[in-house]
């Protein structure tokens, strides 16, 4: 198992509700509830509960094209072959596997009561121990061309009257004498993830706050999505060691100090 970069920003109370690694591939060739079931034959023991969802369009990074500067191509969901996504939950349902004819994701999400983050290194440890036995169960290589790591944080706004400017730097108050508060307020921002040789991917923040009752919070979610860093599995390893240093020192520098310090920052 890797270990966490000793100058990474961190925190004893990181707000982090979800993490999501997702790797996407070339589509699986007669790929259908057969070949799902014998999957979670394999991993029934530690995901036992199995629920089916619509398929996940697939979705590319792309550089140099004329008016979408910094954005990315979806494909429409009718090119996607026409099966479902298949989602294996653990009995805890705080983990759980997804997998269609061209897409792998393991998530984690904190339940009320749930025991603190788990932290990157053993998430990505047992994606790439899952990851290993999908394709064994296959008997198949599977040839990755997309990596998405996504952290998805709930921050409660307490007290009331506090706004998403309080939390996110990007976003400014803006006072006036005719409009009241916002109801509801969001705002996103798009990066390029550049190395030596050019464009890596890209780094998305989206930031919105809602009010239900009288409870405020912010969900801060950032996603690294690119090619993986070298054509075998490690490849796609090293996009998530990459993706997970813009994520943490991004979530850093968009993040007010006030918020810091609610969390208890030590690095």
């Amino acid at each position: 198992m890797t270990e966490r970069p000793t100058d990474l920003p961190d925190f004893n109370s990181p707000p982090l509700e979800e993490v999501a690694m997702s790797v996407q591939f070339e589509p699986i060739p007669a790929f259908g509830a057969r070949m799902q079931a014998q999957v979670w034959a394999r991993f029934s023991e530690k995901f036992p509960e199995w629920v089916e969802q619509q398929v996940l369009p697939p979705t590319f990074e792309l550089f140099g094209i004329p008016d979408r500067p910094h954005h990315l191509i979806q494909l429409a969901a009718q090119l996607c072959p026409p099966t479902s996504r298949a989602l294996f939950v653990d009995e805890k349902k705080t983990e759980l596997l997804q997998l269609q004819s061209d897409r792998f994701v393991r998530n984690w999400r904190r339940f009320p009561g749930d025991a603190k983050y788990p932290r990157f290194e053993p998430l990505l440890e047992r994606f790439c121990g899952d990851y290993g036995e999908l394709q064994d169960v296959l008997r198949a290589k599977l040839r990755p061309n997309q990596c998405e790591l996504t952290y998805v944080n709930l921050i409660p706004l307490e007290p009331m009257g506090k706004r998403l400017a309080d939390v996110v730097r990007f976003v400014r108050n803006a006072p006036g004498d005719f409009l009241p508060v916002p109801e509801r307020e969001q705002a996103s921002t798009h990066y390029v993830v550049s190395g030596d040789s050019g464009p890596l991917g890209r780094l998305h923040v989206q930031a919105e706050q809602y009010t239900q009752g009288e409870k405020s919070s912010v969900r801060l979610s950032l996603t690294a999505r690119g090619a993986p860093l070298g054509s075998r599995d490690e490849g796609v390893t090293r996009f998530f060691e990459l993706g997970r240093e813009w994520i943490v020192r991004g979530f850093t520098e968009v993040t007010t100090g006030e918020m810091h310090e609610k969390w208890g920052r030590i690095q």
